[in-house]
């Protein structure tokens, strides 16, 4: 028994001593050493973060100089996708920051944060992530967030003014060919499939310059662009179909009492109907959302009510009342 007691013991000391050597293999000095021998490196870090109790994931950021070719920033992140898929059985994430002047993971999801691509299974798609960092970071001067494989396939800008960031773009022959687009400015959002053509960016400023203001009422387009499902693009989304998302922000608080039974009638209709005709002709699958928003406290209104939500080429939806689904409808069949 003593002896089965030594042996069990010896055994979970070897496990302990196994395991702690494959954690200090993975992360530290040592691991991020293979990262900074290349040319374009600031600094490199490979760091263990706690996601839970017994749960962890290992980080590799590398900060390129401002200075670094597309060729350089596309070896790194060759490397960092080979490190990552080195062990299935760990959680590695990877990110490659542009001039940022930091190797802290949690400073590439700040809103002001480091301008960053993450790393893909080909040199082919790395190369290209490079070539669109290098020319967004030069173009737009504001974040730019270039994802992955297993994450949204998409890149991301954070604008302080959508329509001069659209503008940017269209200008740049790296960024308008660019698909999967994301822009992120203060109280909206626009994101395309493809890359950014005149088209959608004329549709947006249609969208956007004839909508009405009523009185005592915020009208505001909260996103504009291919339909999404969560963070990233819904997976039936197709080019060419369209998602508008308008909200109308009321301080009253109850619903019942700020909409008109006849919807013509209603001084809100019109911010409705400005949308419409933007949507009108658009393939089955766009999509009209308005959200109604009341009971305000502050800046904050805690109540939500979709006085419509209307798929092209779908049955129309009965709507939780007041709904104006039915008059939407008729409205672009007219």
């Amino acid at each position: 028994m003593k002896t089965r007691g030594i042996r069990a013991a010896l055994a979970t000391w070897l496990v302990a001593a196994l395991t702690a050597g494959l954690l200090a293999g993975c992360g530290g000095a040592d691991a991020a050493d293979r990262f900074r021998d290349l040319p374009g490196v600031r600094a490199a870090s490979v760091e263990r973060r706690a996601l839970d109790t017994d749960y962890y994931a290992w980080d590799a950021v590398v900060d390129m100089r401002g200075d670094a070719t597309a060729e350089q920033v596309a070896a790194v992140l060759d490397r960092l996708a080979a490190w990552r898929g080195a062990d299935a059985g760990e959680e590695r994430t990877t990110a490659v920051y542009l001039d940022a002047h930091t190797t802290r993971y949690d400073d590439g999801w700040l809103p002001e944060g480091a301008s960053m691509a993450r790393s893909r299974r080909s040199h082919a798609a790395n190369l290209a992530n490079a070539r669109l960092l290098l020319a967004a970071h030069a173009a737009l001067g504001g974040r730019v967030t270039i994802f992955g494989d297993d994450l949204m396939k998409q890149w991301r800008v954070q604008s302080p003014d959508m329509r001069a960031t659209l503008r940017a773009i269209r200008a740049d022959p790296v960024l308008s060919a660019a698909p999967r687009l994301v822009i992120e400015a203060p109280h909206a959002r626009l994101g395309t499939l493809g890359p950014l053509t005149a088209d959608w960016v004329a549709a947006y400023e249609r969208s956007v310059t004839t909508l009405p203001k009523p009185k005592g009422v915020r009208t505001s387009v909260a996103y504009f662009g291919t339909p999404m499902d969560g963070e990233d693009f819904n997976p039936g989304a197709r080019p060419g179909q369209l998602e508008i998302l308008m909200a109308l922000q009321m301080r009253e608080r109850r619903a019942r009492q700020l909409v008109n039974a006849d919807a013509a009638a209603d001084p809100r209709w019109p911010a409705v109907r400005s949308q419409l005709d933007v949507l009108a002709g658009r393939p089955a699958g766009s999509k009209m959302i308005v959200w109604l928003q009341y009971d305000a406290i502050g800046s904050e209104y805690r109540r939500i009510h979709d006085l419509v939500d209307l798929t092209l080429g779908r049955p129309v939806q009965a709507g939780k009342q007041p709904s104006w689904n039915d008059e939407a409808a008729a409205y672009l069949t007219d």
